[in-house]
């Protein structure tokens, strides 16, 4: 039990007593002075209880304020630092509160916190009036100055601290040293004054033990009465005497009482406190200490506290006494704040403290110290949280943003700061809008702050601009942080740059939009393209145009040259298409060698002639492929809207008639869509359908031309023809659907029954008529790419028995033109088996001379087109002299086609032409006729 006196009151009762008893003559104005003097006694002792109860709250307000100082110095974060200043703030009030009161009197209010079960504070309420001695009032005057330099220099530590964390990590130099000299001054300050609220405790109490005393002035009331009133004046005295002692008992009862309250603080503040002396024996701990260390009181007291409780540090190693911070006070050392130690449990377990150590100073020397301390385990499982949460923030990979609820900025992130370009002490106290790019809708912020403004989270996407002024796109989710009380504090936005994605979003709408070759419009674009532009001349009654145009022969340059050079020729096209019409207009690609452009805002059709014929004429400059020179033509079929159609799909569909009429007239042309072209077109779908299944029907059959020998007027070959006759169609020409079948693959299968009933029919007529009879059979492009055409040929050669040297195959130059090595694999091996190889139509294509002597040529054909005018045109006589002289000169037969004339066949004989067919000898013929006219005619005359 902690005594605030040790004189006994008993002896106060009897002096009291027996003066009464001496002075019962004491006059009555004795005795009322006496009465006076009691009750100012009395009044004196409840204004000291009072003092000592608002001298307890001051001293416990200092040392939670000398614990946020500490606390301050270590923070570097800005929301940690704001709770912490106010928490000192609440301190300092509360003790200028006390210091009024002491000042100038009043009645002191204040809540302290206990460990009381079920009571978590306790009110403690002072009325305290101004006592009329200066000297009570000595250690305010002192206080109050070192209050008001407290609280400045706390405010000037705060701003510091403050920009220290603001400017990290480029803090000025000096920032810290500044801070550690004004926490020094500050500490000076807190020492002077828990000194001095400490002298006001010891002080209360002496004053309480001194007041007791003057009692015994009340003896000398009774010297005045005179003897003739001793008896009224014993009755007086004993009245005195029993009113004296109830007093003396009251004052008693107040002194257990504030005893008894100082012992109540001590027993039910929820902060530890123990005292030692200046060796560093305990001397006294309240119940809060002995529970959290697990010792009782007396298993604490005349024990060394530090190697009871503080023996060891927080890495395991030992923890001398002479180093302890907790008892450098005793030496005279600095008041310390510490909260990065352990105290020791009776277990031996321990827990993170925060303590502050004061000294007990008597006639100017310390005699002891008092440690205030408290379990910090929550607190510090808290901060851990805290930076655990705050190091997962700076590490996350998307950007954090935290403003205040007028927009400026508190806090970024390091993601953000990656992304924008801005370190976060540029932005710090700005508004995110210095990220604001102009291709963010305006209706798009308002909408944001709409959302935010009502307390709810938004979320979406902006375009901003980084510090270096580059674009980037971020999704963000944007939300108001509300407080305790419900309020809005801050808003918070997590964004995502979503950049990458973006141009992975615009990549594929491209892909999916243009030609990933060319890099004009796709079909779906155009056919948008041609939605709005039909929606925009039905608007202002004007007229459009969509034209169709396809290359003509490309694909032998594909079958030919590979499809590398096939691209390389659509790009060069595209871009020839693309410098022919109007800036508005829209030039794209369908699919294969086939382009639409898209023309708008016409008045008349007879604006389109000088746009197609713009398109006609950027295609005769030759194309350069790998440094040769190649000339492509295109045909374009032209449809009009309204007249043609009232929808993309009819407009497209008639423009593509008009287009396969520019085919039908000789290509290179173009032609308006009528509605009579829709038969041509509907002919070609009917060829297309009964193709299908045409073979399985047994509907095709070769026709044999006969070959003869100019020199000997002898049959000594055919060339094999394909006819066609369909149920439905009747007899189709070769020219209809030979093409057909290119584009559709199906020359390959036709290709090779061609290839077996030609050998097999060959070979029945050298049997039956015992001579070497030679078949030709027409290889096309398209079956020159098949990697099984000489497997295919090597099959029906010894199926049907037939010599090898009887078998010509004819190829145009086309198949030679694309320069693959499997090309001269193919015909090296064909020439190897003993087959002879012919080129067909020599001269109507991309000739060159250089074929000749570098493929195996057997044979060489000459066009009809130059035989048909041989005997009329000089020109077409030079060359087709030229033709057989460099034929013959290379060791290569010479075989003409179409003749049809007695002049034509004796020129040819004139010049050793070799070989010709044609009328002149006869039609081509079924199977059948042809073997009737071998039968009746080994040699042809033209008698």
């Amino acid at each position: 039990m902690l005594q605030l006196t040790e004189h006994p009151i008993q002896r106060q009762i009897i002096g009291l007593a027996l003066s009464i008893l001496a002075i019962v003559v004491v006059l009555v104005g004795i005795h009322t002075g006496f009465r006076s003097k009691a009750n100012q006694i009395e009044n004196q002792l409840d204004n000291q209880k009072a003092r000592q109860e608002i001298g307890l709250s001051i001293y416990q307000r200092l040392f939670s304020a000398k614990a946020s100082v500490f606390k301050l110095s270590t923070l570097d974060n800005r929301l940690e630092l704001e709770v912490v200043k106010k928490r000192f703030d609440d301190n300092l009030m509360i003790i200028k509160e006390g210091l009024a009161i002491l000042h100038n009197g009043g009645v002191f209010k204040d809540e302290i916190a206990t460990n009381i079960p079920g009571q978590n504070s306790m009110n403690l309420v002072a009325n305290y009036y101004l006592p009329e001695s200066e000297g009570y009032v000595l250690e305010v005057l002192e206080l109050g100055p070192a209050i008001h330099n407290l609280e400045e220099q706390a405010q000037l530590l705060y701003q510091l601290i403050k920009s220290r964390i603001d400017l990290f990590p480029n803090e000025p130099a000096d920032l810290q040293v500044r801070i550690i000299n004004l926490i020094k001054t500050i500490n000076t300050i807190l020492q002077r004054t828990q000194e001095n609220a400490a002298r006001i405790l010891y002080d209360s109490q002496e004053k309480i033990s001194h007041l007791s005393n003057e009692y015994k002035e009340s003896e000398s009331l009774y010297d005045s009465f005179r003897i003739p009133v001793v008896v009224i004046a014993l009755g007086l005295s004993a009245y005195l005497l029993l009113v004296t002692l109830t007093r003396v008992g009251k004052v008693i009862e107040n002194r257990k009482q504030a005893e008894d309250q100082l012992q109540l603080l001590l027993d039910t503040t929820v902060e530890g406190i123990f005292g030692v002396d200046n060796q560093g024996i305990t001397t006294f701990v309240n119940p809060s200490a002995s529970r959290m260390l697990g010792y009782s009181p007396e298993e604490l007291i005349n024990r060394g506290n530090h190697e009871l409780i503080h023996h060891t540090r927080s890495d395991g190693s030992p923890y001398p006494a002479s180093e302890c911070c907790m008892l450098e006070v005793l030496k005279g050392g600095t008041v310390h704040t510490v909260d990065n130690e352990l105290f020791w449990r009776k277990d031996g377990t321990s827990f993170p403290v925060e303590y502050s150590s004061n000294p007990i100073h008597r006639k100017g020397k310390i005699v002891g110290a008092v440690i205030n301390f408290r379990d910090i385990s929550d607190r510090k499982q808290a901060e851990k949280r805290i930076r655990t949460l705050l190091q997962a923030i700076e590490q996350s990979p998307v950007s954090v943003v935290m403003t205040d609820t007028n927009g400026n900025i508190e806090y970024v992130n390091r993601a953000f700061e990656i992304t924008s370009g801005y370190e976060a002490n540029e932005v710090l106290g700005k508004n995110p809008r210095i990220l604001k790019s102009e291709n963010t809708p305006a209706e798009h912020f308002k909408e944001l702050w709409q959302a935010i403004v009502s307390g709810q989270p938004w979320r979406g996407e902006l375009q901003n601009r980084k510090k270096n002024g580059d674009l980037y796109w971020e999704r963000a989710y944007i939300a108001p942080v509300v407080d305790e009380s419900g309020s809005t504090s801050h808003y918070l936005a997590v964004k995502e740059d979503i950049s990458l994605q973006k141009q992975q979003e615009k990549k594929i709408l491209h892909q999916a939009n243009y030609d990933s070759l060319t890099n004009l419009p796709n079909r779906f674009l155009t056919l948008d393209r041609l939605s709005q532009i039909i929606k925009e001349a039905q608007r202002n009654q004007h007229m459009a145009a969509v034209l169709f145009l396809d290359l003509d022969d490309f694909k032998k340059v594909n079958d030919s040259m590979s499809h590398e050079a096939g691209d390389k020729l659509l790009i060069q096209a595209a871009k020839r298409l693309k410098d022919s019409v109007r800036i508005d207009d829209t030039v794209s690609r369908l699919g294969g060698d086939e382009f639409i452009i898209l023309l708008g805002s016409l008045h008349t059709e007879k604006e389109v002639l000088p746009i197609a014929e713009k398109i006609l004429n950027c295609f005769k400059p030759p194309f350069i492929l790998d440094g040769r020179e190649l000339i492509l033509t295109a045909s374009i079929g032209i449809s009009i809207y309204p007249s043609d159609g009232d929808n993309p799909a009819e407009l497209l569909r008639n423009a593509d008639t008009a287009m396969y009429q520019s085919k039908e007239q000789g290509r290179n042309t173009f032609n308006f869509f009528t509605h009579e072209m829709n038969k041509g077109i509907s002919r070609r779908l009917q060829v297309e359908e009964q193709l299908h299944g045409a073979l399985e029907r047994n509907e095709f059959q070769l026709y044999y031309q006969p070959i003869l020998d100019i020199a000997k007027h002898e049959i000594i070959g055919a060339e094999s023809l394909l006819r066609w006759h369909n149920p439905a169609l009747g007899e189709v020409r070769p020219d209809e659907f030979i093409p057909i079948t290119e584009q559709t693959g199906q020359i390959i299968p036709l290709g090779q029954f061609v290839i077996k009933q030609a050998l097999c029919m060959t070979a029945q007529w050298q049997n039956q008529f015992g001579k070497p009879f030679k078949v030709a059979i027409n290889i096309s492009p398209r079956q020159f790419r098949d990697p099984n055409l000489v497997k295919q040929i090597k099959a029906a050669l010894a199926q049907c028995r037939i010599p090898r040297n009887t078998v010509v195959l004819e190829i145009t130059e086309g198949v030679l033109m694309s320069g693959h090595t499997y090309i001269d694999d193919a015909l090296s091996e064909l020439n190897n088996l003993g087959v002879t190889i012919t080129m067909d139509d020599f001269g109507t294509g991309y000739s060159s001379l250089s074929y000749l002597r570098r493929y195996p040529f057997g044979n060489l054909k000459i066009d009809r087109s130059f035989i048909n005018d041989i005997t009329i045109d000089p020109a077409d006589r030079e060359l087709v002299n030229a033709t057989i002289a460099m034929a013959h000169g290379l060791g290569i037969t010479v075989v003409a086609e179409g003749v049809e004339t007695e002049d034509q066949l004796n020129y040819l004989q004139q010049q050793d032409c070799d070989m010709a067919q044609g009328y002149l000898f006869s039609k081509p013929l079924p199977a059948e006729e042809m073997m009737q006219l071998l039968q009746k005619k080994q040699k042809l005359t033209t008698a």
